[in-house]
């Protein structure tokens, strides 16, 4: 216990006379090891120092970006702007006249009903003498698909790229006016003021919702131009002005998704009342005229009151053929008095 105590004492001893910070016997740093300590500390400061660089441009990057004007996610509406001129080369007013069949058109018409190709050429002539663009595409299917609309409006588009409305008019009509000029009749503010429909209901049959319409849009707000009858939504002939909202439009047109919602490939205008109803864009750019300006029915076409368009929607087997005569002959009748109007005037 005694010899314990003692060793205990001069251990204390010991340690109260060492100097400050002095370290204990065996455990001092040689000269050796000190420059070993410096070198390791000399590679952990090259190190660093490029990752601290790095880091600070990062950062200096990031603060710089943060700065820029951060995009809008607003839940309103997008608003489209005009589309007077959005492409080089495209004649503000100018318009192709779109039409297609299927090879197998005159087969589910009666005999003698129409000559197909004839009729092509007389819009092509009603074309030329208005200074309009004509396409025409034979669409090889047995039975005609609307859905394949929209494909036909980019090969009109790309093949007459200085179009600015592309006219789509079902084949079974006849152009009854013989000279007229078309910005003054549909494509002005003028001709908007004169014939926009409203105080219209498109109804939409897939899912029962019912647009309402109470003003018309300014020309120079509207992208498509449409027609409605008595069943609702007609597009046998209408307009769509080549842009931004016509890409969009056409291209959600032709999905696969919206005709298995329509079940049908007769559905297309049903297919178009229901992005109508269900897309605020596409009521934002659209304006209905009276049907009478664009798309008369045969039935309720009336002679010398400028419509435009004789359209044979609707007949029967047993009365196309007597539609298709009358109207030809009254087209013969007011091609006839335009141009005794135009010899008094010279």
């Amino acid at each position: 216990m005694i010899n314990a105590q003692k060793a205990c004492e001069v251990r204390t001893a010991r340690v109260e006379s060492r100097k400050p910070h002095e370290p204990e016997s065996g455990s001092r740093i040689t000269p050796m090891k000190l420059s070993n300590w410096k070198v390791y500390i000399a590679y952990k400061i090259l190190l660093i120092c490029p990752l601290f660089l790095i880091a600070t441009l990062l950062a200096v990057s990031f603060n710089a970006t943060s700065q820029e004007e951060a995009p809008s996610f607003s839940r309103e509406p997008r608003r489209y702007t005009p589309h007077a001129s959005p492409f080089p080369g495209v004649e503000p007013g100018r318009v192709v006249i779109v039409q297609a069949t299927n090879n197998k058109f005159v087969k589910h018409k009666p005999k003698n009903f129409m000559n197909l190709t004839a009729e092509i050429e007389r819009k092509k002539e009603w074309a030329v003498r208005h200074n309009f663009d004509y396409y025409y595409e034979e669409l090889d299917m047995d039975k005609f698909d609307y859905f394949a609309r929209p494909s036909v409006f980019y090969n009109a588009f790309d093949k007459y790229p200085k179009a600015e409305w592309a006219w789509w008019i079902d084949i079974d009509t006849i152009f009854m006016e013989y000279q007229v000029n078309f910005t003054q009749f549909v494509l002005s503010q003028e001709a908007f003021d004169r014939s926009a429909a409203v105080d219209l209901e498109i109804k939409d049959i897939l899912s029962q919702k019912t647009w309402k319409i109470d003003k018309a849009n300014r020309y120079e707000d509207s992208d498509l131009i449409a027609t409605k009858d008595l069943n609702g939504l007609n597009v046998g002939s209408f307009l769509l002005r080549r842009g931004e909202f016509a890409n969009i439009l056409l291209e959600i047109w032709e999905s696969s998704l919206l005709k298995r919602l329509t079940k049908r490939d007769i559905d297309e205008q049903p297919a178009l009342a229901y992005l109508m109803t269900e897309f605020e864009f596409v009521r934002q750019r659209t304006t209905f005229v009276v049907c009478e300006l664009i798309n008369a029915l045969a039935f309720k076409y009336k002679q010398g009151r400028g419509q435009l368009i004789y359209h044979l929607a609707g007949c029967q087997y047993d009365t196309c053929t007597q539609w298709w005569k009358s109207g030809q002959r009254m087209k013969r009748e007011n091609e006839k008095t335009s141009k005794a109007n135009d010899k008094i005037k010279s």
